[in-house]
């Protein structure tokens, strides 16, 4: 997980859920790679890459967390 960190460009969808459900979600879809939290409006983004090929795209974005699938 990183803090305060979003990957930008890679977006598939966005739910409404809990931190609990959004990687239900990513586990769930084949080709979720990682996901973004955005803990106080409870948003969840699905991507479809990681920050290991992308690291310019991870960038600095408050009240985020960043997380890769396992």
């Amino acid at each position: 997980m990183e803090k305060d960190t979003a990957l930008v460009g890679h977006v598939m969808s966005s739910h409404a859920a809990s931190n609990m459900e959004c990687s239900l979600y990513c586990a769930r879809d084949k080709s979720c790679q990682s996901y973004n939290y955005f803990k106080e409006q409870h948003i969840c983004e699905l991507n479809n890459e990681t920050s290991l090929n992308n690291a310019k795209r991870l960038v600095p974005s408050m009240a985020v967390e960043y997380y890769e699938k396992i």
